[in-house]
């Protein structure tokens, strides 16, 4: 074979093996590798469960900056009617788009504060919660009127959750029939280091939201 012939011979083979190239690349079907990856469906809502984070958003938001029993019962009714993490999940973003006062009192209802500095006891705390007939009231030490020197209501919400338990209390609305003789007993109960106040006195009857007895 003379030395033309076979540089012509190599130059159309591999004309040829860049045709085939060619023509398995526009002939390929691409519409596979086109297609993205399946989406997960969303987990299915439950509707029950959707209906009880709706309502207790729903009270959430209506709580008055004054703590008001019956509206803050209300409020951890509906809390302690989820599931765990979805109770400490609506908490969390409470404290952080609320009224810092606010978080706390929910604190001081929904959680059992004995390890908690500052808090749950009438004698080391500023704040003590008292049920009596499942009816939670908050007591002010007469010394330290002022539940604004707890601390703030995430920072305070920290703390119930790292180093408080969640109340054993399940609590039920409450009226102000249901309100009047708790309130009595608790104004006649005598394990108070210091006298309760008039002031303090006052405070009982307004989170109540009733009229003192006038005798």
């Amino acid at each position: 074979m003379r030395k033309i012939d076979y540089y012509i011979a190599i130059g159309a083979a591999l004309v040829l093996v860049v045709g085939m190239l060619l023509f398995l690349h526009l002939t390929r079907d691409y519409s596979q590798a086109a297609v993205p990856p399946p989406v997960k469906a969303p987990p299915p809502v439950n509707p029950a469960l959707a209906r009880l984070i709706s309502q207790a958003r729903s009270d959430l938001q209506a709580l008055p900056l004054d703590y008001k029993i019956g509206a803050y019962v209300q409020a951890a009714v509906d809390l302690q009617a989820l599931p765990r993490g979805e109770a400490t999940s609506l908490l969390k973003n409470f404290a952080v788009t609320k009224d810092s006062t606010k978080t706390k009192y929910l604190c001081l209802l929904l959680f059992d504060l004995q390890d908690v500095p500052n808090a749950g006891s009438p004698f080391a705390g500023q704040i003590l919660r008292v049920v009596l007939d499942n009816i939670p009231f908050l007591v002010l030490r007469p010394e330290e009127n002022d539940a604004r020197k707890l601390p703030d209501g995430r920072t305070f919400l920290n703390l119930c959750l790292t180093k408080g338990k969640w109340s054993e209390h399940h609590y039920a609305p409450v009226t102000a029939v249901q309100m009047r003789p708790a309130l009595e007993k608790l104004l006649a109960f005598p394990f108070f280091e210091v006298p309760l106040t008039d002031e303090n006195k006052d405070f009982l009857y307004a989170q109540a939201e009733l009229m003192p007895v006038v005798e």
